[in-house]
């Protein structure tokens, strides 16, 4: 059965061991660590940053072994590190990113490959990524493919796992995209982080397409080894708002409209046993720490009850 886990920026307001803490304390069994790079020195120009902007990160000196001996220590599990853009920085949660290159790129991929021998080094096995670009840009495959070639020899290496994620504005954006990729490079350390809230909500300009949501993971099946969970409902913008552009919220799970119960049917359908790892985000990176934690409880407490009334127990 599946196992629930969750997304370390929730916690932003507190330090690493405590944060620990209050996940354990709260039921969950494995964390994203995503905040947690940013406080490990890895760059703002990599990882995406999902908490408030005027939040300054504090920096933690620990080797990768000291920092397992944390996470073993707090009952937990490092359910993988998150999460940065291939192709480059993420100016806005809402549009696609800056598409780099030369030395910038080189420069990318080097901090990339650092990441990942930190992450074999202190037994983490996958790293969660998104590809950045622009989905209505296909000629940004090809550097796009470069790069994931470039990092997946890296990864065989250092015996991790680049999970891709589908981000409907970014050159990835959904199931399509990533069966693309898992064919264009065969590799057993490229799979897919699934995040069907993300596909629920595909394209990123306008409304829905109603893409089958249970329909892709039964598609993905062999590559996926890991996904979020959270809602997500499309709204029209408001008057202040560019007009073509995507919008969601993402309330808490069941007052959304990703289809979570035909979802879980069909991770069970695949025999998928890895983590469903929660997030909230609403209302974006102005939520207190307290609303987020709450969002968090809520969202736990509804997959475990989905999870129950599908398999019978939990």
């Amino acid at each position: 059965m599946m196992k629930i886990g969750a997304l370390d920026v929730n916690w932003w307001g507190l330090p690493l061991d405590a944060r620990l803490r209050r996940i354990a304390e709260l039921g969950f069994e494995g964390v994203e660590f995503w905040l947690t790079l940013r406080e490990l020195g890895f760059s703002e120009s990599v990882v995406i940053t999902e908490w408030p902007e005027e939040y300054s990160v504090v920096r933690e000196y620990v080797t990768p072994r000291r920092f397992a001996k944390i996470v073993e220590e707090a009952g937990l599990e490092a359910q993988s590190f998150g999460q940065f853009n291939i192709l480059g920085p993420q100016p806005s949660p809402l549009g696609p990113t800056i598409v780099v290159t030369g030395k910038q790129m080189e420069e990318r991929l080097r901090e990339i490959k650092g990441l990942m021998d930190f992450a074999a080094e202190a037994d983490v096995k996958i790293l969660i990524c998104d590809s950045g670009g622009d989905p209505d840009k296909p000629e940004q495959w090809k550097p796009f493919l470069e790069a994931m070639n470039d990092l997946t020899d890296h990864a065989e290496k250092t015996g991790v796992v680049l999970a891709m994620e589908n981000t409907p504005q970014n050159l990835v954006a959904d199931d399509d995209g990533l069966l693309r990729l898992m064919k264009k490079i065969p590799s057993k350390a490229l799979r897919v982080h699934f995040d069907p809230a993300n596909l629920h909500l595909c394209p990123w300009r306008g409304p829905p397409a109603k893409k089958d949501v249970p329909g892709a993971i039964r598609k993905l099946k062999k590559y996926i080894v890991s996904a979020h969970a959270k809602d997500a409902i499309w709204h029209y913008p408001k008057l202040e708002e560019p007009p073509d552009v995507y919008f969601r919220s993402c309330p808490v799970m069941g007052q959304g409209t990703t289809p979570w119960l035909q979802s879980i049917e069909a991770f069970k359908e695949i025999g998928y046993n890895g983590y469903l790892i929660v997030e909230y985000f609403a209302p974006g990176r102005k939520t207190l720490p307290q609303d987020a934690e709450k969002g968090m409880i809520e969202n736990k407490r509804y997959l475990g009850n989905l999870m129950a009334k599908i398999y019978g127990q939990r």
